[in-house]
């Protein structure tokens, strides 16, 4: 009679720590565990310590089981810390029946819900929904205190927005401005809840450093062009599971009406050349930006990197690619995932 609920303990006991964090809710069948990943993070594993490089992340973690006890599914997604202290900035007191007080977006298909109970609940959109412990609303909600700080901050001058003094720099040495108001106030966030901010650290401001002071950004050279080709060489074919493969096909078509490369290249190296050039000078400087992240950081495939910018490809599934070769409890996948949050949402503030 007890073997259920002792399976479902040794389950819990097993995620909490192989992911480093607790459990914050539950709902029948269902376990919500959470945990702020901070800067520079110190993880004692099974091969020694790990130290994270990504700035401030929540990764919530939901796991459905079936009435026997058994793993169902996994789901699990990471928040930058500037996005749910924004997500949650509205929310005053514990009103209980106004309806803009009782539902927060998290992101797309993600959301806190309240019923007229109090009680807060998760809700995706596949379906998962779990009681939220009120320590976990109470602890996310603690950060508009640093977002209002992070907002009065930020300044506004001909369109451009700054920050106040212009006490920070990029590792460039350039001034930090741009028009979008929200990119400002998300690195002032990150000054704010950091000991010492740093571009070493991949988060908005490290993002802003790569759009600022990378020529890469704003031009092409001829050198950078055949460096791509040649990726196109090592990592395509990497890369080529059915689905990935149509959706090469489809990218290139829509970029160029024909196909340059299916398992080596299809035109001559002078016009594939030719051809890249003019997609990456068809994308902003923001989504520049972007593609030298994904294919920078994780050695993204050229394709994939054009697939995620023109929409053909979500983030997160862009994520579940570059991640694929990793445990889903491995750090190094946590860290493609919390990496590729911050590189999401840097196209959301600047586009």
């Amino acid at each position: 009679m007890h073997s259920i609920p002792l399976f479902q303990d040794r389950i819990i006991e097993i995620i909490k720590h192989d992911f480093h964090c607790e459990v914050v809710g539950d709902s029948e069948n269902c376990k919500l565990f959470a945990a702020l990943r901070t800067t520079n993070e110190t993880i004692k594993t099974d091969r020694g310590y790990w130290n994270d490089h990504v700035m401030d992340v929540w990764q919530l973690i939901a796991v459905s089981t079936t009435e026997l006890g058994h793993v169902k599914h996994l789901r699990q997604w990471h928040i930058p810390r500037f996005s749910m202290a924004r997500a949650w900035a509205n929310i005053q007191g514990e009103a209980k029946h106004d309806a803009e007080q009782s539902f927060v977006e998290i992101k797309e298909g993600l959301s806190f819900k309240r019923c007229e109970s109090g009680q807060w609940f998760l809700l995706h959109s596949d379906g998962i929904g779990c009681a939220v412990a009120q320590g976990l609303i109470a602890r996310m909600r603690e950060d508009r205190e640093f977002l209002e700080k992070a907002r009065s901050l930020v300044k506004e001058e001909n369109g451009m927005h700054f920050l106040e003094g212009n006490v920070l720099k990029t590792q460039g040495g350039h001034r930090i401005e741009h028009e979008s108001r929200a990119l400002l106030e998300a690195i002032a966030f990150e000054k704010i809840t950091t000991k010492r901010l740093s571009a070493k650290y991949f988060g908005i401001f490290s993002a802003y450093c790569t759009y600022r002071d990378f020529a890469l950004s704003t031009e092409l050279t001829d050198v950078v062009l055949d460096e791509l080709l040649e990726t196109l060489k090592i990592k395509s074919n990497a890369h080529q599971s059915p689905g990935l493969r149509d959706m090469f096909v489809r990218v290139q078509e829509h970029l160029w009406g024909h196909e340059i490369w299916r398992n080596g290249l299809l035109v001559p190296a002078a016009q594939a050349r030719f051809d890249l050039a003019l997609a990456m000078s068809s994308l902003t400087r923001s989504q520049r930006t972007q593609f030298i992240l994904m294919n920078g950081m994780h050695g993204g495939p050229v394709f994939l990197c054009l697939a995620v910018i023109h929409g053909f490809c979500t983030f997160e599934e862009y994520t579940d690619a570059i991640s694929a070769p990793y445990q889903a409890d491995s750090l190094e996948e946590q860290e493609v995932r919390k990496a590729v949050s911050y590189m999401a949402l840097f196209g959301c503030l600047t586009e």
